[in-house]
């Protein structure tokens, strides 16, 4: 699962509609998360993406996953665009 981490609502926004127009939904499950979204609407889009699943996840969000939402993925892709094999790593460490 890749969690791919922007700077704006705006970003976030237009790189999830662009991955959702490029990639096939049929293997994937592609979610969006900020605060344009409801609280209420946030925590289903969660408890969806913590349920097990055969597909791969990608999570388009802005700094909100940041702030003690508790999910699980292989790849973090930060706003200064490392790929980390591992969530919370620092830059320099495990980045590739």
């Amino acid at each position: 699962d890749i969690l791919v981490i922007l700077n704006t609502k705006n970003s976030a926004r237009e790189t999830f509609e662009f991955i959702c127009n490029e990639i096939n939904c049929e293997s994937v499950d592609v979610y969006f998360l900020t605060t344009l979204i409801t609280p209420f609407e946030r925590k289903v889009i969660i408890d969806l993406i913590k349920q097990e699943s055969e597909k791969q996840k990608i999570i388009i969000s802005t700094q909100l996953v940041e702030a003690g939402v508790d999910i699980s993925v292989d790849t973090v892709a930060d706003r200064d665009l490392y790929l980390c094999r591992q969530p919370h790593c620092p830059a320099q460490a495990a980045c590739i």
